[in-house]
């Protein structure tokens, strides 16, 4: 992972480094999450890419760890009705999963084999909706007709 990221991300923690790697769940990220977000925004927007923020939103709206195959179809699925002639999913999705740890945004759990969102990347979900330059299509609202 680029050093440049990592220090971005210490720097910005300050003292609550380990308080923003906390998991998630479908809870409110946390003030400290959001600031350190607010600081490393374009730094870790620069390294995640729409698929990899459909798998943040994916394992944001599950509230729990999932196995990277969930995730995978989840993710697909998403990215399918909102682009469907859009670049599809790789059929493993551990090495996207495990980038995603790098940056903070995922953690693994149940021996790495599932995969959950941390407060960072809570904060960085709800950052990035607002984000219509980078991350439109990922929030595009399908119809069900």
């Amino acid at each position: 992972m680029e050093p440049l990221i990592v220090a971005a991300i210490v720097n910005a923690s300050a003292g609550v480094f380990q308080k923003v790697l906390e998991l998630a769940g479908r809870h409110d990220p946390g003030e400290a999450a959001k600031k350190v977000v607010a600081k490393t925004y374009d730094t870790l927007a620069t390294a995640t890419s729409t698929n990899s923020l459909r798998v943040l939103i994916v394992l944001l709206e599950q509230g729990s760890s999932l196995l990277p195959k969930k995730v995978r179809q989840k993710a697909q699925a998403l990215a399918s009705r909102q682009e469907p002639d859009g670049i599809r999913f790789e059929d493993e999705l551990t090495y996207r999963l495990r980038f995603l740890c790098q940056l903070g945004l995922v953690q693994p759990v149940g021996g790495g084999a599932e995969f959950a969102i941390t407060k960072l990347g809570s904060a960085f979900v709800e950052k990035a909706r607002g984000d219509s330059h980078r991350y439109s299509s990922a929030f595009r609202q399908v119809s069900s007709a």
